[in-house]
């Protein structure tokens, strides 16, 4: 079926010279700055400092705000500065500090390094994050960050402007930090496993550590609008629905992908398009 025949039931979006895009013309927050967890390392080695401190320099959700040799020096940066996390050795100056640990406030996220895979039961009995045996990897720290990333977003509760404005900006969980976005510039957001793939208006995507039923919940619907079992997307984004061999699709402002839409979801598409017009 040729995509541009007359006889084709589709939709198009009115381009009348001098009629402006209502979320296109509003001002936005650019998705740049950034917000992230703020962190204390305690560690009494100063090589396995360096090496946890340039580990930590390429996680932009993670701010080193302080180094500490000591659970005291640690808790007197936890006292003057916003502290999220804290990445500290089980044993320090020859002694486990585990009975210590609770001295530290409950808000502090722990997350343990050290050589003594033991004392891993102890830390875990103290609700740590996590347990990570040196000499650190890579890998393992990607994993600990992410899952930090996770617990923190299951714990926050639904900003409610995010389910009455669309021009609200919105903290984001992406894969390599949180940082700040505003909704209308959010074109698509797809199921990407357990997470999402977010796609903005200049055709650039993100994979975000929030499913796809979790953002359901948080946006404003609409303009944001179900397609697909996969898929969401921001109405004011389409500029077409067409019919691609008995099958209907959806075209989004700067982006050659065409987005399926289910039979089930394709009657309330039809009237969410339609009545802005």
């Amino acid at each position: 079926m040729r995509l541009n025949h007359p006889s084709c039931k589709r939709y198009r979006r009115e381009s009348a010279e001098g009629k402006k895009d209502p979320v296109s013309s509003s001002p936005s927050t650019s998705p740049q700055s950034q917000l992230p967890f703020r962190a204390v390392l305690l560690d009494d080695n100063p090589n396995d400092r360096d090496h946890v401190r340039a580990m930590l320099r390429r996680h932009p959700s993670i701010q080193l705000a302080g180094e500490a040799t000591t659970l005291k020096q640690a808790l007197e940066m936890i006292s003057q500065k916003r502290i999220d996390v804290m990445f500290l050795e089980s044993e320090i100056k020859g002694r486990f500090i585990l009975e210590e640990c609770p001295l530290i406030p409950a808000a502090v996220k722990l997350i343990f390094l050290t050589n003594h895979q033991m004392a891993a039961v102890r830390a875990f009995e103290l609700e740590a994050l996590d347990f990570l045996l040196k000499p650190l990897s890579s890998s393992r720290l990607n994993e600990t960050i992410r899952r930090l990333l996770r617990i923190d977003w299951q714990r926050t509760s639904t900003p409610p402007l995010l389910k009455t404005d669309n021009n609200a900006s919105a903290l984001i969980p992406f894969e390599r930090g949180r940082r700040g976005a505003s909704l209308s510039e959010i074109s698509l957001i797809q199921a990407f496993g357990n997470y999402t793939r977010v796609t903005f208006d200049k055709g650039k995507s993100e994979i975000v550590l929030r499913s796809l039923a979790k953002w359901e919940q948080l946006l404003p619907m609409p303009p944001f609008l179900r397609v697909h079992r996969n898929a969401v997307v921001h109405t004011n984004k389409v500029r077409a629905l067409d019919d691609i061999n008995g099958c209907s699709v959806l075209r989004l402002d700067n982006n050659e992908e065409t987005i399926p839409v289910s039979r089930r979801c394709l009657p309330e598409v039809r009237q969410a398009l339609f009545a802005q017009h």
